[in-house]
């Protein structure tokens, strides 16, 4: 059982996936993080970081999920980059309004976020998943959480109760 959660950023995947991979004792993979860690490996910024660099790292989340088969993993396109593992997949997408995402993005970087940074953020994303994923038929979602209006008690509660009775 792999449980995956996906959206776009600030919706709650990692500060959702880290509880939820304690509370069930499971190994957690985040892509952000692979990333970020990457990123700094190669001297390079975030935005900057070669395709190259970033499907390889698809690859070693595609290898980590197999080799734990019984995981949590957390990232913005993980609907196409487990495609290619159709069973035992519990996909959770994430979604929050973006009003919500702005506030939770000027917590993150302790300043002000406008309303056209996210959609900027937005427009990234959709580029990059075009670029990259053009011939990947994405999975569907298990299940989706508009986190917008829910603590996080509350979405972990929601989580919870949607997985009983798929594990």
């Amino acid at each position: 059982m792999i449980i995956s959660f996906f959206g776009s950023s600030c919706t709650g995947k990692s500060t959702l996936a880290r509880p939820l991979a304690k509370y069930l004792g499971l190994p957690l993979r985040s892509c952000g993080e692979e990333i970020k860690q990457r990123a700094k490996a190669i001297g390079s910024s975030i935005d900057d970081m070669p395709i190259s660099e970033h499907l390889l790292i698809d690859e070693e989340t595609i290898k980590w999920a197999s080799d734990n088969c019984c995981c949590i993993i957390e990232g913005r396109y993980l609907n196409y980059v487990l495609s290619s593992h159709k069973h035992g997949i519990i996909l959770v997408q994430l979604t929050a309004s973006a009003t919500a995402r702005r506030n939770r993005m000027a917590l993150r970087v302790g300043k002000e976020v406008s309303l056209d940074e996210i959609c900027e953020i937005d427009r990234k994303d959709q580029a990059f998943r075009v670029l990259n994923y053009k011939s990947l038929l994405p999975l569907d979602p298990t299940f989706t959480i508009d986190t917008s209006l829910l603590t996080v008690n509350e979405c972990l509660e929601l989580i919870k109760t949607k997985l009983k009775p798929l594990l």
